[in-house]
């Protein structure tokens, strides 16, 4: 059942017209942030060094995520807002550290380009039926019904685990391939790219590194159980006598938390942006926020109810 099927429908406009406010608010936050991104990648291109393409590939991503909650915002669906937002912070973590030190900037751009990378040769590995790693997927899943699905057709999985090899083995790697090394014989876990070099070795230590760990001990936990499959129990949303009443599907329940959170990680992420890399847009910015980001703001603070 659907939130909107419980609604008298001569009521649905003016949740629907909330809805839409709350949406054009994250929109608005998702706006400064395109605008500020813009000029970090003018600037990116005119520095015409290739690893900033990493932290605009990030950028680019959290823009999407952030997108994704509008649109889900506009729909009046506050649920499934947490499993964007979730990856939101990740991409905010990532590109904080990435930034966190000029001297480690493009050695940690690389790490993340390796580790797509390897990646990239895991799967074209498991496509390989003749690699021991596709040898071995394939006796794992004998008697799966979908056990063929990694047999591409019109995928060259040889020659990709080659290409891809080849690329891993370049000078450009060498720094991350040596760290590697010193860690396997450390007996040290590689499991995310930012652990290279002593770093954090997982997200929630990567936020305590970053002084962030209030975000996630607060937001990240709670929005990993919708994630993982966790949290159905968090459905249950009243209870009259031995009866029960379950969420429904799109349903606003704490949405105006959700496009706050989403606001505030957007604009964070902005400031962050202006601040480190593109000062000069900081008054603009400024008038920016006051004109086109507080009304908004303000209008999800004012809603009720939800």
């Amino acid at each position: 059942m659907f939130h909107d099927d419980l609604i008298p429908e001569d009521q649905r406009a003016k949740f629907h017209d909330a809805f839409g406010q709350l949406a054009d608010a994250v929109s608005s936050c998702l706006r400064m942030f395109l605008w500020v991104m813009e000029e970090v990648q003018r600037k990116a291109y005119e520095d015409g060094r290739d690893f900033h393409a990493v932290s605009i590939m990030l950028m680019f991503d959290f823009a999407e995520v952030i997108d994704g909650v509008s649109i889900l915002v506009r729909s009046g669906s506050s649920r499934n807002c947490s499993q964007l937002l979730r990856t939101a912070l990740e991409i905010q973590l990532s590109l904080k550290y990435l930034m966190e030190h000029r001297d480690a900037y493009e050695q940690r751009c690389k790490v993340y380009e390796y580790y797509h990378l390897r990646d990239r040769l895991r799967w074209a590995q498991r496509c390989d039926p003749d690699s021991q790693i596709g040898k071995q997927l394939r006796a794992e899943l004998a008697g799966d019904q979908f056990a063929d699905i990694f047999d591409l057709k019109g995928f060259d999985a040889a020659a990709e685990c080659r290409d891809v090899e080849a690329a891993m083995n370049s000078a450009r790697y060498s720094d991350v391939r040596a760290e590697l090394a010193r860690m396997k014989a450390a007996k040290i876990k590689d499991g995310n790219w930012f652990s290279l070099w002593d770093g954090p070795k997982d997200v929630r230590n990567l936020a305590l590194h970053l002084k962030l760990g209030s975000i996630y001990e607060s937001l990240y936990r709670g929005y990993s159980s919708v994630s993982h499959g966790e949290g159905a129990i968090k459905r249950l949303w009243a209870r009259k006598g031995e009866e029960i009443e379950l969420e429904p599907l799109r349903s606003p329940k704490d949405l105006p938390a959700m496009c706050r959170n989403a606001c505030q990680m957007c604009n964070s992420m902005t400031l962050f942006m202006v601040d480190g890399l593109v000062p000069h847009l900081r008054e603009e910015m400024k008038q920016h926020y006051i004109k086109d980001i507080q009304p908004g703001l303000r209008f999800i603070d004012s809603v009720k109810g939800l």
